[in-house]
């Protein structure tokens, strides 16, 4: 049966146009125990949050996010459906954005103007779009390595490099007890440079039986 999910969370910032450089506090790394792998690592965090047969179940998403960037009210809704197809609304008043992925071409509608996405941003976007990512990272050519043992707001954490076929890497970190994500880092390209983009989850909640982070900052 096919599920419909409706996800409300609430999140302090939610997009590369209102990104700033974050720093970690304790970038120092120690070693993650011999008989763990990145593998082990990812499929743990799969089977915490409710299961590669509950994941594979969803055929459409929508997430709807809520919160305040420098006191200005921003509501991000994104809407997901297999086969990796997405639109995301961002909404901050007097400034909308819209991406739209299709599950080949990517576009960006911003100021009335509409851009081809293209490159290592269109192959990011096509992975960001996908519900099935981390159940389906073998046939898709990504790559993960487990890094070692990080500090993630005092507390420790497994960090992996998710590598993407161009070389693009996206960092995140797994609660060593809990197995569930508490971080994610990216690389953002806007006007004013490239910033690593840093986002926290915490707060999950079950939905049809998959857990999802209900704070996302």
């Amino acid at each position: 049966m096919n599920k419909k999910l409706i996800l409300l969370l609430m999140m302090v910032f939610v997009s590369a146009c209102f990104v700033t450089a974050q720093v970690k506090g304790d970038s120092t790394l120690r070693k993650a125990p011999a008989e763990l792998t990145a593998e082990k690592v990812v499929n743990n965090y799969i089977e915490a949050i409710g299961g590669k047969e509950n994941l594979l179940k969803v055929k459409d998403r929508t997430t709807v996010m809520a919160g305040n960037v420098m006191g200005k009210a921003i509501k991000m809704t994104i809407y997901q459906k297999q086969p990796d197809k997405m639109r995301q609304i961002i909404d901050a008043g007097t400034f909308k954005q819209n991406i739209y992925f299709d599950g080949k071409k990517g576009i960006m509608e911003v100021a009335g103007k509409k851009l081809d996405v293209k490159g290592k941003e269109l192959e990011k976007l096509k992975f960001e779009s996908s519900l099935y990512l981390l159940p389906e990272l073998g046939s898709l050519g990504i790559k993960l390595k487990l890094e070692g043992v990080a500090n993630v707001n005092g507390k420790d954490a497994y960090k992996i490099d998710m590598i993407l076929p161009s070389g693009t890497t996206w960092v995140q970190y797994y609660d060593p007890e809990t197995w569930l994500k508490v971080e994610e880092s990216k690389e953002i390209n806007t006007p004013q440079g490239t910033f690593a983009q840093n986002t926290f989850f915490s707060n999950y909640r079950e939905v049809s039986g998959v857990k999802y982070p209900f704070t996302v900052n």
